[in-house]
């Protein structure tokens, strides 16, 4: 995500800190009237996003000017790559802009083809596949007038998950036209979030680790909220986030959906999207559909509950062998 700001007569302009001093690698480049602020170059305060641009006029004089963007003001609605984290795939959609995947709409002789470029991070390792062949790896790409869509299974070439969270996926494609001058390239880290998700008694727990990037806005309720948010902001949707290390969101129990005809009761959550910022760009995880599909709600009973169980049992073992014994 970016800042877009509109400033008048630049000669020179940085980014500083509140105490004016220079931020290193954050020179900004006016374009005429505009200037965008790189997301590596915004800082964050409780009521939004925060950057300080220092401006010096022909004048020579240097001012110094707090720019603030609350809320969703600036990145909403997010236009970005959209990753749905289904039950057995996850799906990527990307805003269509030129021709589709189709061998249909390839001329005699091509004058474009669609190339496939899987990385494997886990060992280093890449894969330049065309259209067809990237299907048999576990790639399906389709495409409808709006979209560029983007089947993964979750087993395909490329596709890793952590020795710690093995409900948790990554993996890195480039969708590449080429025979273009110059080629044009669709750059995609993607990271699900598979589920199930863990219930207790009173809530959802969503564990996601760092790697996935640094959590900037929760969708949720039809509404967007800005992390950081205030405690007392995040407690009106039913949510508490942890960023401290990785990032883990609880959900009230009050704002899940019971699963309707099952016994015993489960509950899952309606629809969930996480907008990441991942180095300099923004991923959003959309994980309704791993949540209908697969990711009810299970309880899974408390440690305390646990013990209480067993000293049941145990009791009642106790009261059966006394009362066989007690007849002769």
């Amino acid at each position: 995500m970016v800042l877009l700001v509109v400033v008048v007569c630049l000669s020179t302009s940085s980014i500083v800190d509140p105490s004016g001093v220079k931020v290193e690698a954050c020179d900004l480049h006016p374009n005429e009237a505009n200037v965008t602020i790189p997301e590596t170059c915004i800082g964050y305060e409780a009521d939004g996003r925060v950057a300080y641009v220092s401006v010096v006029k022909q004048s020579k004089k240097n001012l110094v000017y707090k720019i603030t963007c609350h809320d969703y003001q600036a990145d909403y609605p997010y236009d970005g790559p959209i990753i749905e984290c289904g039950q057995y795939y996850m799906l990527v959609k990307i805003s269509r802009t030129l021709t589709d995947f189709s061998d249909e709409a390839v001329p005699e002789p091509p004058i474009w083809t669609w190339m496939v470029v899987i990385h494997d991070e886990k060992i280093g390792n890449q894969t330049k596949v065309n259209v067809a062949m990237a299907k048999t790896l576990g790639y399906t790409l389709t495409s409808d007038p709006n979209n560029y869509m983007v089947q993964i299974n979750y087993n395909a070439l490329g596709i890793n998950t952590l020795p710690e969270n093995k409900q948790f996926y990554y993996g890195w494609i480039e969708l590449v036209l080429e025979k273009l001058n110059p080629k044009v390239t669709f750059d995609l880290k993607v990271r699900c979030a598979q589920g199930p998700f863990p219930c207790d008694g009173t809530q959802m727990i969503i564990s996601i680790p760092q790697m996935a990037g640094k959590l900037q806005f929760i969708e949720f309720d039809n509404v967007a909220i800005p992390i950081p948010s205030s405690v007392s902001a995040l407690q009106r949707h039913g949510l508490t986030v942890d960023t401290r290390s990785g990032t883990q969101i609880s959900i009230s129990k009050e704002k899940l959906t019971v699963l309707p005809n099952n016994d015993p009761v489960m509950h899952y959550l309606p629809s969930l999207t996480l907008i990441f910022a991942l180095g300099d760009v923004s991923l959003a995880m959309r994980l309704e559909q791993a949540m209908r599909l697969s990711g009810q709600c299970k309880y899974i009973p408390t440690q305390s509950k646990l013990a209480f169980v067993k000293l049941f049992y145990l009791c009642f073992f106790l009261f059966f062998f006394l009362l066989l014994f007690s007849f002769p």
